[in-house]
């Protein structure tokens, strides 16, 4: 049986009852579009000044050129000369959205997902891409399968044909999906939009399409008229392969605007002007865009609406009861059946930041009450402020070192009197040998130019302030339940970046967690990457101060807003030139689950994750040296009490008993590369000064001040000298009786010859 559903959609408007949104046939929407336009030479204007503004303030820019690539894969990072790409393109007799589309097309290359384009001004950021079907993933006789169910029926509805389409979707919905556009399904949402939204984790790119692939922002597709007015998926029958059910309809677009009305205004204007013109710019009722986090909240409203319906159709199971709950990006809660504490977090960037921080604190105090392990799962975090992320990560990881990350500027002299520059360096930045804020003239001290880079940077300074500081060592201290590293498991999707990225890679590089992968795609085989992009970005006020000119061309008048990263990040333990954007930290080990709905039915992870944190009792990662096994008996062995650490992993992924040094109390911070506790120069705690000579390490010791290497040494001399003297004694004496006894015989025989 071969089934054909066609859907004709017509040129209509369809009003949605509850966001007043429209949904339009695409050749309407780019008809449209069509009508937004510039003179040649303002694109050329335009272009030139996004390029300019890049050359001075990208973090990147040098390191793009020729970056450095992990040796699981020389290709890993495309190399990138965005001068030399910008100087080639053709804007020519073109309209903003392919305007738009082509500056994309370079800056995708980049997967760097902290680059914001936004013209305002133009009507590209109004429209979102709506499909009717939403993807997901399962097991079907032994094989990772995509299915498809029905968008959410507010949105279905509206749909040319919807009997049609949702009597197909209640029906044959456990069909799996043979085809998408004639590929491979897999391949299809992979290759969806090109390079288009790309990141620099693959799995990551994977997730976040599959996720939000049924209704997303046409700024970040920019896609062809063509490739939105094609959608033929074809689903066949598992048991017999050659029935097969094809659905053959288009994309649409929906958004707020009224085309009709805004056409013949423009039509107007154009007989007036005598050539195209920028709608929405010269529109008196012109709309501002949404800010950068607003948009990402109406991302996150949408996503649960969408979700909503779809909950039921999939049988998910009983979601946990969240005991505590920051504006549903940020929750927690104790299952006490299963003995595990959970957390779920999708954003750092709440638009309460001190209610955020109080339920953190709370999940603290809830989570001591027992001593069971923790599991945070992370879905398409989003990061946000890298204050709260440090904050999580000092409290979920108690063990760990507070003073972590390190960065780099531009060593730009021009901006040393800048009020918005130095406002944000006071603000967030602070000396990585005395933890005093810094200014621009304190950093511009000592500048390096690194291999990588063509222009002189700041030296190091600290991502973190001392208030900070004292608040999660605060929290520290009245923690008794402190868990161990090997009790935290950390579960990441690989979207996660920005701020998440920085957490979730520093555990890591510093042994203070497991880190689980989940989702990704599963027929890829590049290296699943923890998180991406743990860079801190410049916002339109700092890029003005960087690039005054410029900003003036393009966001007064062209309405451009421009934001990217301004500052390479490190780690505070780590003295490698490369920046952490372009560091791959791979998972400790990938679970085999995947969900592109709600996730926080946890029942679904919580047997692996179960079986995963009993395993880590016995069985470790041998991929993984930083992993430890905390243990009391280790600390034994240490020349100090504020000096502890653990167990090491072989070559087999088995725990060793061999002990090394991992972590310090409060007050200290540990050396990583020297293995071996400083003072905390960002502690209030009062400590004695360390000495600066290295940590003992090795096998547990009975005695109380552990023993050196050295006085064994002296010992095992001297008893060496003890057993050969008494060797020689003893060889004396032996030869002394043995004289007398021959003195012996002979008067004996003496005696006798004489009688």
């Amino acid at each position: 049986m071969k089934m054909e559903i066609s859907l004709v959609i017509l040129f209509c408007l369809c009003y949605f009852t509850q966001s007043q949104d429209i949904i339009y046939n695409v050749s309407k929407v780019f008809k449209f579009l069509d009508l937004d336009g510039l003179e040649n030479n303002e694109y050329e204007t335009i272009l030139q000044n996004i390029s300019t503004i890049f050359e001075n303030s990208y973090a990147f820019y040098d390191i793009a050129k020729k970056p450095p690539q992990p040796s699981s894969n020389k290709n890993y990072h495309k190399a990138v000369d965005l001068k030399e790409r910008f100087k080639n393109l053709n804007v020519k007799d073109i309209n903003t959205y392919e305007f738009y589309q082509k500056i994309n097309s370079v800056l995708a290359d980049l997967k760097d997902a902290h680059i914001v384009l936004n013209f305002k001004d133009s009507y590209i950021g109004d429209f979102n891409i709506l499909s009717p079907f939403m993807y997901y993933i399962q097991e079907l006789n032994g094989k990772k399968r995509m299915f498809a169910s029905c968008i959410s029926n507010n949105y279905l509805r509206y749909f040319q044909d919807y009997n049609n389409i949702y009597q197909f979707c209640v029906t044959y919905y456990n069909l799996p999906i043979k085809s998408i556009n004639g590929k491979d399904p897999f391949e299809y949402i992979n290759n969806f939009g090109g390079n288009y939204l790309s990141t620099k984790n693959p799995h990551g790119t994977f997730t976040y399409k599959i996720s939000y692939g049924n209704d997303i922002p046409l700024s970040d597709y920019p896609l062809t008229q063509k490739e939105l007015e094609q959608l033929i998926v074809v689903f066949e029958d598992d048991e017999d392969k050659e029935e097969t059910i094809t659905i053959n309809t288009s994309y649409m677009l929906h958004s707020t605007i009224d085309i009709d009305k805004e056409m013949e205004e423009e039509e107007l204007r154009r007989l007036s002007e005598g050539r195209r013109v920028r709608s929405k710019y010269y529109s008196k009722n012109r709309k501002n865009m949404e800010k950068d986090r607003e948009k990402k909240e109406k991302k996150r409203n949408k996503k649960s609406k969408f979700l909503e319906e779809n909950q039921s159709k999939r049988h998910l199971q009983e979601q946990l009861v969240w005991k505590y709950n920051a504006e549903d990006i940020f929750m927690c809660s104790v299952d006490e059946k299963n003995q595990i504490n959970f957390y779920y977090i999708d954003s750092f960037q709440p638009n309460d930041r001190e209610e955020y921080k109080e339920v953190i604190k709370n999940c603290v105090k809830l989570f001591d009450n027992n001593t069971y392990p923790i599991v945070v799962v992370n879905e398409l975090n989003e990061g946000g402020y890298i204050s709260l992320a440090q904050l999580f990560m000092g409290v979920l990881s108690p063990l760990i070192p507070i003073d972590i990350f390190k960065g780099r500027l531009r060593a730009t002299e021009s901006l040393k009197d800048s009020k918005e520059v130095n406002n944000y360096i006071n603000s967030n930045l602070t000396s990585i040998n005395t933890c005093q804020k810094q200014t621009f003239v304190d950093l511009l001290k000592d500048t390096v130019t690194p291999n990588y880079c063509e222009n002189k940077l700041s030296h190091m300074f600290y991502l973190n302030n001392a208030t900070l500081h004292d608040e999660i060592e605060t929290i520290r201290k009245s923690m008794k339940n402190k868990r161990k590293p090997t009790e935290i498991l950390i579960l990441t999707d690989g979207y996660s970046f920005s701020a998440s990225a920085f957490y979730i890679k520093y555990l890591q590089k510093m042994g203070g967690a497991i880190v689980a992968g989940y989702f990704g795609n599963p027929y890829s085989t590049e290296e699943f990457d923890s998180s991406q992009s743990p860079s801190p970005i410049f916002s339109l006020d700092l890029l003005k101060d960087f690039n005054p000119n410029e900003y003036i061309n393009l966001y007064k008048d062209y309405g451009i807003i421009l934001e990217f990263p301004g500052i390479q990040s490190f780690y505070g333990v780590d003295d490698k030139d490369v920046p952490l954007e372009y560091e791959v930290t791979p998972v400790d080990i990938k679970l085999d689950l995947y969900s592109a709905f709600d996730i926080r039915s946890l029942q679904n992870f919580t047997e692996s994750s179960k079986n995963l944190l009993n395993s880590m009792k016995t069985k470790c990662f041998s991929t993984n040296k930083n992993l430890i096994m905390f243990s009391d008996e280790c600390d034994k062995s240490f020349k100090n009490s504020y000096t502890h650490g653990g167990y090491t992993c072989n070559g087999d992924g088995v725990w060793t008993k061999e002990c090394v040094a991992a972590y310090c109390d409060l007050g200290y911070s540990f050396d990583s590369k020297n293995k071996k506790c400083i003072k905390d120069v960002c502690s209030s705690i009062p400590i004695p000064d360390t000495k600066d000579d290295d940590e003992e390490q090795g096998t547990p010791s009975s005695d109380d001040d552990g023993g050196s290497s050295t006085t064994l040494i002296i010992v095992i001399i001297v008893i060496l000298l003890v057993l050969i003297l008494f060797a020689v004694l003893v060889v004396l004496v032996v030869r002394k009786k043995r004289l007398h006894s021959q003195n012996v015989e002979f008067n004996k025989e003496v005696n006798d010859i004489i009688v």
